[in-house]
């Protein structure tokens, strides 16, 4: 999904740049800079591959949950790159959520944790679970806006049907 790879950007980082949303996840979550960039590994070394990781992880999953989701509240399944891309604007709140979720993972399978450079294991989980539920919250309201916009569109469709005797 190259629409939402970066779509969702963290201020602080330079050089900086500001992402087509104009969303910061630590503007919208309040996670500070320092939390995110001292979870990157040797292999990581700074905070710009860690962001990259936690989007590719991310937004495989993200679509999977959008599928799901229209599923669910729908039983339709029409969910494509394409689709996602002209509605992701609607769709950019329940994306920052999920990518502060799987921001949580990465901060809770770090080796290099401890209270002074980051958040702990506890406060992690715990935050994970307000993001995950923020993020069902939001998705079904993005997705029930989505549908509700297509229905619109089709709306002065009508059918006419002539009975012969």
């Amino acid at each position: 999904m190259s629409c939402l790879k970066d779509y969702i950007g963290i201020d602080g980082v330079i050089p900086a740049v500001t992402p087509p949303s104009g969303l910061f996840i630590n503007r919208e979550l309040t996670i500070p800079v320092q939390h995110i960039s001292s979870v990157a590994s040797t292999s990581q070394i700074d905070l710009a591959t860690v962001w990259s990781e936690v989007q590719d992880k991310a937004i495989k999953k993200f679509i999977i949950r959008v599928q799901l989701g229209m599923q669910e509240l729908f039983n339709s399944c029409d969910v494509d790159e394409d689709w996602v891309c002209a509605n992701i604007e609607k769709l950019a709140m329940p994306f920052i959520y999920y990518l502060g979720s799987e921001l949580m993972i990465e901060i809770k399978h770090t080796n290099r944790i401890n209270r002074y450079t980051t958040i702990d294991k506890h406060r992690a989980t715990e935050l994970k679970y307000e993001f995950d539920n923020e993020f069902q919250v939001q998705l079904k309201a993005a997705l029930t806006l989505i549908n509700a916009g297509e229905k619109r569109e089709t709306g002065s469709v009508y059918t006419y049907v002539e009975v012969l005797p």
